[in-house]
């Protein structure tokens, strides 16, 4: 139990060390969101997409090393828009969403979890803004290990880069726009949908 106990504690001590150490690299040069334009598909089933560069201020604030930001639609189905963030070496790039959306005027009224395929969890939130509704999906990756958790992610991260396997670190998000008062559900049922199609080659690109 003592042996137990200083192992622990020596981890703790060990991780915030892990975290900073990986944090300061030098940043690797920006894929420009190619790899994952590539990776993950534009087509699937009903849904086609078409990518939305983001602008120069918002890649300096992610510190992306690759991005995918890409719109689908089907038809009488509610667009879509998948967000993927990532870098190889820059453990800010990951934040919650909610931080942002709040930030922009957005209140969140409902959060949640569901099980993607893999077991992978996902968390859920609805938020509104004047008579907006915005339905999110999201997880965070540190390489193969996901998580909804923002500070899971983190302690993985700072895990995996202790025992000498430095993992990329990615968030995944998507989201879907309507009115208050409208059928959030059929929000949700798209949302759940594309995250599917799409679920297998993220991973893979992430990894």
């Amino acid at each position: 139990m003592r042996r137990h106990a200083v192992f622990v504690g020596a981890l703790l001590v060990l991780m915030p060390v892990a975290v900073v150490t990986w944090s300061v690299r030098r940043p690797t040069a920006s894929g420009g969101g190619q790899q994952l334009a590539q990776a993950v598909p534009a087509a699937f089933g009903a849904w086609s997409g078409g990518d939305d560069p983001l602008d120069e201020g918002t890649l300096r604030m992610l510190r992306t090393d690759d991005y995918l930001n890409r719109t689908y639609s089907a038809p009488g189905r509610p667009v879509v828009t998948l967000t993927i963030v990532y870098s190889r070496e820059e453990r800010k790039t990951v934040h919650p969403p909610e931080v942002c959306f709040t930030g922009q005027g957005w209140e969140v009224e409902e959060q949640g979890r569901i099980t993607l395929p893999g077991d992978l969890e996902a968390a859920t939130l609805s938020l509104a803004r004047d008579d907006q509704r915005l339905t999110c999906l999201y997880w965070y990756a540190a390489g193969d290990e996901t998580t909804a958790s923002y500070v899971t992610q983190q302690w993985n991260v700072a895990w995996l880069t202790l025992t000498g396997s430095p993992p990329g670190s990615a968030m995944v998000r998507l989201t879907a726009l309507g009115a208050v008062g409208g059928d959030s559900t059929e929000a949700a049922t798209a949302l759940r949908e594309v995250a599917e199609h799409a679920l297998p080659s993220v991973r893979a690109a992430i990894r």
